[in-house]
């Protein structure tokens, strides 16, 4: 059989807990291998050798025996895109392609047309989480919903964005105790409960990690019905139990009435919106503190910046330079405010090119001395003048030695809480860099190009050795 130019494997069948060194060392008694992703918490991986007549001689295999586990073997649509060497080469590349210095809208517009969701992908998974919902809805009485939030619906995912859902019921339906005592969701039969329904009050009683076993029976009895999704697993060791599974080549994690993900995704959103200029700045960020390797990946899955708490201090900057005000509904209840946004306040980002190195001065100067950041209500706050709130819901408010940002919308959280010290000096390490190179740049053209040069010059600990020597002509 002729192999394919190139094919790309899944592999199923992998411990909860695989080591990623020994599973890769295992995979290269069969070929040297290209790329090898595997998601936390699932049970399989997607892999692909240098040679595709390697990944053709393993596929033929079907089942082989990794330690005590017996994997199997499939092809698979997955491609190995965007990583941030892959951005940084894609836009290289793009910059390259144009015969005029561009301005920075022009160059944002770029970003977006060739790393961006694109609007047909962005439809794609609406009409699958809708799909999703009228299957999950045959096993309730009251109106229930799959929820779609973050990037895929703020503007600012790349192509190779995870899909945020919360399941939420009815908000109408007014809490009632209800005895739930002979509801067994574990062994109740599907076709049954078909027949049979939840109440929303019924589900409401039930325990949080009960409810997320049950939606993943629901999962994986959808995944043997449509083929559409594959390796549900369930996630305790976070902040909100959740699902995680994959739509085709789609991460999608699903929790349980996620109401303040909803909301935190939407402040991005809403702040932004109707300002061009900070939707292109912020979207610019985010991209370049992932090509800085800033951001969660596989090779450092904590300690790291969330594209979240990244953006908000995006919009803490806009804050100190009076461009945003505080949140436009500051009434505290259990620890969380009820606004929609940060107010704007009528400011205007002024000149690019000096609003980005202002930026990223503000982030050299906030660390220089420990601060809490406040977005909520546009303040930045010493440590030890800070009043850590406490909430009904949690411990309070977590005080890091590394860093403090108090989430706007859950006061109680520091969104930054988990960031370590390698990460955040990495990040000044790399704004330095950024101002040096834009006050280099003479006039107010090329501004991503030049940052984007600029990671592409780094050290290998943010692109490989060979891409360190690709720059942008010109």
């Amino acid at each position: 059989m002729k192999s394919k130019k190139k094919l790309v494997l899944r592999v199923y069948g992998l411990p909860s807990h695989c080591n990623l060194a020994d599973l890769k060392t295992f995979f290269q008694n069969y070929g040297p291998v290209k790329h090898l992703l595997v998601a936390k918490g699932r049970t399989s991986a997607a892999l692909e050798f240098v040679k595709p007549e390697h990944a053709q001689r393993f596929l033929n295999f079907k089942t082989i025996r990794f330690g005590e586990d017996v994997l199997e073997i499939h092809e698979s649509d997955y491609e190995f895109t965007v990583s941030k060497r892959y951005i940084l080469r894609k836009l290289i590349e793009e910059f390259g392609k144009e015969g005029k210095p561009l301005v920075f809208e022009e160059e944002v517009q770029l970003i977006r047309e060739k790393v961006g969701l694109k609007p047909e992908a962005v439809r794609e998974r609406l009409d699958f989480v809708q799909r999703l919902n009228n299957y999950i809805q045959q096993f309730f009485t009251e109106e229930v919903e799959v929820k779609p939030f973050g990037s895929t619906l703020t503007g600012f995912g790349l192509m190779d964005a995870d899909l945020d859902l919360t399941f939420i019921t009815d908000p109408n339906v007014p809490f009632q105790p209800t005895d739930v005592s002979g509801l067994d969701l574990k062994a109740m039969d599907l076709d049954e409960l078909k027949s049979r329904k939840l109440r929303t009050l019924e589900w409401r009683c039930i325990q949080t990690n009960v409810r997320v076993e049950f939606l993943a029976r629901l999962l994986k009895q959808y995944e043997a019905e449509s083929g559409e999704v594959s390796d549900v697993n369930f996630i305790t060791s976070v902040r909100v139990p959740l699902l995680t599974f994959m739509h085709h080549h789609v991460a999608c994690d699903l929790s349980i009435t996620n109401v303040l993900g909803v909301k935190k995704a939407e402040l991005l959103q809403l702040t932004t919106q109707d300002y061009p200029e900070l939707t292109n700045l912020l979207y610019f960020f985010r991209l370049w503190a992932r090509c800085a390797g800033l951001f969660k990946s596989n090779e450092h899955p904590t300690g790291v910046f969330s594209s979240y708490a990244f953006s908000l201090i995006f919009l803490c900057y806009c804050q100190y330079a009076k461009v945003l005000g505080p949140l436009d509904g500051n009434d505290i209840v259990n620890g969380v405010a009820d606004g929609t946004k940060l107010t704007f306040i009528g400011g205007n980002p002024g000149n690019i090119k000096d609003f980005v190195i202002g930026f990223f001065e503000f982030c050299l100067e906030v660390y220089k001395t420990p601060n809490v950041l406040c977005p909520n209500n546009a303040t930045i706050v010493p440590l030890d003048q800070f009043q850590t709130p406490a909430s009904f819901y949690s411990h309070g408010f977590k005080v890091s030695q590394v860093s403090n940002l108090q989430d706007p919308i859950e006061i109680t959280h520091n969104v930054t809480q988990s960031l370590n010290k390698e990460f955040l000096d990495k990040f000044l390490d790399r704004a330095r860099d950024a101002v040096e190179a834009l006050r280099n740049l003479e006039g107010d053209f090329g501004l991503a190009k030049e940052l984007l040069n600029c990671l592409a010059r780094r050290s290998s600990r943010v692109v490989s050795p060979e891409l360190e020597k690709m720059c942008i002509d010109g």
